[in-house]
This record gives C-alpha cells, structure tokens and sequence, in this order.
C-alpha cells in the first residue's frame, strides 16, 4: 500500500529531488504532452511495514 506522506517527503529529499530531475527532458514542448512518461520509470523506496508481532 502506498502512503502517500512519505512518498512526499522522500520525493523533497536530496534522493528523491535527484530521481525526480533525472528523468526530466529538456526539450520543451513535447516534454509536456506526455508528463506520465517521465514519471513512470522513477523508482523509490517502500515505506516499512507494520510489525504485526504481539
């Protein structure tokens, strides 16, 4: 599951700020009209999982 807050702080750190712009294209324009495929291939952390332990 996705949590959205610390998607958000990871994305404002240093790490994630340089994933983010890695991706980013220059070009302009065309760069615009498909913003989904700069995002997509960004790959972050997962959040820890609960302890389920008693």
């Amino acid at each position: 599951m996705a949590i959205p807050e610390f998607y958000y702080y990871w994305f404002q750190s240093p790490e994630g700020q340089h994933k983010l712009l890695s991706n980013i294209s220059t070009v302009g324009v065309p760069g615009l009209v498909q913003p989904v495929a700069t995002i997509q291939p960004i790959t972050g952390p997962h959040p820890p999982r609960p302890s389920t332990a008693p």
